[in-house]
This record gives C-alpha cells, sequence and structure tokens, in this order.
C-alpha cells in the first residue's frame, strides 16, 4: 500500500507551528520521518450511514444539532492509523526530541488527510451534499460520548480503536466524526470556512 499519499506535509508544519515551511536544517530529518511513518502506519477506517433519529442517542448539545440542521442522514466515521505509529513516536521521544515531535505533526496531518478521503468515499455514495466533519469534544458535543460513537460503529472489533481514561483513543493517532448528508449546506470543501468552530478553533487553516 502506497502510504505516502496520506502525507501533507504543509499542514504538518502548520500543527508544528512552522506554517512557513521546514525549519532550516530540519529538511532531511522531516523526510526521514514522513518516510518511517509511511512505513509503519495502517491506515484504517470505518463508517455507518443513519437517518438523523437513528443516531439521536450518540449526539448532544445544540452545537450539533445546529451542525446537522436539515440533514436526513448523518454518517459516523472512525478512522486510525494504527498502534505502530504511537510506538513510533514513543521511540522518538526517549532519544531524539525533534523527531518525536515531526513525526507528531506528520501523523495529525496524515490522520486528516485520511479523513478526507474516507469523506469524499461518503459523499461519492451518496451522491449528496455533505456538511464538514464535527467530532465529540467540538463545541457542547461531549467527548464523554466518544466511546458510544465507537460502539455505534464497533470501531473497535473492526479497526482496533478503543477509548482510555477522559475519552482518549487508542491508538493516539484516530479520529470519530459525525457528517450530515443532504442538507444542501457547507460542504465537506467548504473546510474551516464552513465549520461552526471557525471563530474560536486554535488549529483551523488561513480562510
Amino acid at each position: 500500500m502506497d502510504n505516502s499519499k496520506y502525507i501533507d506535509r504543509k499542514n504538518a508544519m502548520r500543527y508544528m507551528g512552522c506554517p512557513n515551511g521546514i525549519p532550516s536544517g530540519l529538511e532531511a530529518a522531516v523526510e526521514d520521518c514522513e518516510s518511517e511513518l509511511c512505513r509503519v502506519m495502517t491506515p484504517r477506517y470505518t463508517y455507518v450511514v443513519r437517518s438523523y433519529e437513528d443516531t439521536a442517542r450518540i449526539l448532544s448539545g445544540e452545537d450539533i444539532a445546529r451542525h446537522l440542521s436539515g440533514c436526513h442522514k448523518v454518517a459516523v466515521m472512525a478512522v486510525t492509523l494504527g498502534a505502530s505509529v504511537d510506538e513510533l513516536i514513543r521511540k522518538y521521544q526517549s532519544g531524539d526530541v525533534a523527531r518525536a515531535v515531526i513525526t507528531d505533526a506528520e501523523a495529525s496531518a496524515a490522520v486528516e488527510v485520511l479523513c478526507d478521503c474516507v469523506q469524499r468515499e461518503i459523499e461519492s455514495a451518496s451522491g449528496e451534499c455533505t456538511t464538514t466533519r464535527f467530532s465529540p469534544g467540538y463545541g457542547d458535543y461531549p467527548l464523554t460520548l466518544q466511546q458510544d460513537v465507537l460502539d455505534f460503529v464497533d470501531a473497535g472489533r473492526k479497526i482496533g480503536l478503543f477509548t482510555g481514561a477522559g475519552g482518549m483513543m487508542t491508538p493516539s493517532k484516530s479520529v470519530t466524526a459525525v457528517v450530515g448528508i443532504g442538507n444542501d449546506g457547507p460542504s465537506r470543501s467548504a473546510g474551516c470556512a464552513g465549520c461552526g468552530m471557525k471563530d474560536t478553533c486554535a488549529n483551523r487553516k488561513d480562510l
């Protein structure tokens, strides 16, 4: 499998706090970290599409209700890069902090690319407009529902994704999200500009 398609160096540098590109002297390290990340990651995903009513038990809060307003279906997705990525980051943390930071940022960017791929699949299969993604922990959508979301898509059995203390996921480079279908609202391509959290998100891209 060609995992290089998940590499997004520009976004990774943004996660590192370097929006203008790779800091001088780190070019070789970034190349090496990307290569090693591609070698060890095992991207996996699962999702289900249900009616809005059928997903009500895993939805809570005014923000998610507003995000899904007018949608007649909801896609619930879970993605992960796999446990080997966590192991790689831990290895670097014990001996090369710079590479640990680079790999962590590269993995964070890679899992977002994987999410984009899954959402394109959902959008193509539905033939309808989709909203941007909305995850537990955004706004008033409580992180305490993380386990319910994972159970809803059977993520533990299907892709080896579980929750630990405080709703944090294992493997860590993983994402769960809810996507509305069929509301004629902001599509996936709207990105940060179409997200209800754009005014408060510390990690938003330039609009």
